[in-house]
């Protein structure tokens, strides 16, 4: 079982550029993520014996991100793509192996320092209809767009410490957590607006 968390915490530094004489448009946003990951597998494939055999959880990866959009007007259609990415530099990782059920008998668990990168693209395409009514002075539109969008993350674990047996730092620890998650998605977007 896996389980993401993401939430954007901080914006800042917000750009944008519009090129003269055309329908494209730019923007280049700088923020701050923090995410959560708990994955965790059982001792069979049954979801048995135990229940819980070995889980992985990375906690307050703090992650500085940029993101680009591009927003272009084609004749009749309308194109959005995105790409984001980001290098963790804080988090917190820890690995434990249990005996019994539902996380009882814990007998390995080591706790170790979180880092990775992070990474988004998306890209759309959408067409615009006009659903305005100009003699109650009524403006919109309604635009559905289906677009496909890939995410990555490239998690490690390293500077190790073995908590449960109490051994301490143990050296060489720099292991790989590589997710990847791919798909079409579906929006419909619409916009109005009353004259005065």
């Amino acid at each position: 079982m896996c389980r993401s968390i993401l939430g954007v915490v901080l914006g800042c530094g917000v750009t944008g550029l519009a090129v003269a004489g055309s329908s494209l448009s730019t923007a280049l946003q700088l923020g701050y993520r923090v995410d959560n990951l708990d994955w965790n597998i059982a001792g069979d494939i049954n979801g048995q014996n135990p229940s819980i055999l070995s889980e992985l959880q990375w906690t307050r990866l703090q992650t500085p991100q940029f993101k680009l959009s591009i927003d272009a007007n084609l004749t009749g259609f309308y194109l959005r793509g995105n790409l984001s990415y980001g290098e963790v530099v804080k988090g917190d990782n820890q690995d434990s192996d249990y005996f019994y059920d539902n996380r009882n008998g814990e007998f390995s668990r080591s706790n170790n320092a979180g880092g990775g990168e992070l990474a988004d693209v998306s890209v759309g395409l959408g067409r615009k209809f006009d659903t305005s009514d100009r003699r109650r002075k009524f403006s919109s539109y309604l635009m559905p767009m289906l677009g496909y969008s890939i995410h990555m993350q490239d998690l490690q674990t390293t500077d190790a410490f073995q908590t449960i047996p109490a051994d301490g730092a143990f050296p060489g620890l720099d292991s790989d957590y590589d997710a990847e998650w791919q798909g079409a998605w579906l929006y419909l977007v619409s916009k109005w607006s009353f004259a005065g």
